[in-house]
């Protein structure tokens, strides 16, 4: 009896332990700063806040209810659920992949989740973290843009330069050849108008 009593102690204390730890998991992934579920069959079995928030929708009509390739758009559906199957046979490893998403106002996101296997009140699960990435990627759409942009417009510039230089390097012995031709006519005027005197057409051939 005396033993019997102690393993009971033991029990309870194991199951008082187990359920304290259950309820800090629980309400560190409440308080997440990203969305938490578990699908099981399919559907899913538990959200978290966050989850809920991202999707604008309440746990009542997710749990049991939807999947997460329901909430994916037309030509990402079948892509999560291939991911979901691979994930769940282990056959790749844990990491993540994107989709697009329609929330409950029809708001178009992208959103990154990585998801494996677990064991959920003894069968088989999966276990996942969803981030709503909408924003960084239009940020780095912007980016890209602004730097395409920059980089046009130095070769523009790049080009007018180079345009300048050839400009100038062929100015420069045309100003010189101008110039000397300018010199010889102020010093040789004389001359110069009698060959040409000489060499014009006498009104008679005209």
């Amino acid at each position: 009896q005396l033993y019997q009593a102690e393993l009971e102690h033991t029990v309870a204390r194991k199951v008082k332990e187990l359920r304290e730890s259950e309820q800090k998991y629980q309400n560190l992934v409440e308080q997440s700063l990203v969305g938490v579920y578990i699908l099981q069959k399919e559907k899913f079995k538990y959200v978290n806040h966050k989850f809920c928030e991202i999707l604008g929708l309440n746990p009542e009509d997710i749990i049991e209810k939807k999947g997460l390739s329901d909430f994916a758009t037309a030509e990402f559906n079948k892509i999560v659920k291939h991911n979901l199957e691979l994930r769940s046979k282990g056959n790749i490893p844990l990491n993540s992949f994107q989709f697009r998403a329609v929330t409950n106002d029809n708001k178009i996101l992208l959103l990154e989740t990585w998801v494996g296997p677990v064991l959920y009140k003894g069968s088989n699960a999966m276990e996942g973290i969803i981030i709503d990435i909408t924003e960084q990627y239009y940020a780095k759409v912007r980016e890209n843009k602004l730097e395409l942009e920059l980089l046009n417009e130095n070769k523009l510039a790049a080009i007018g330069q180079l345009a300048a230089g050839i400009a100038h390097n062929l100015n420069t012995p045309l100003s010189i050849i101008q110039g000397n031709a300018e010199l010889l006519q102020f010093k040789y005027s004389d001359a110069i108008e009698i060959c040409l005197l000489y060499t014009s057409p006498s009104p008679r051939d005209r």
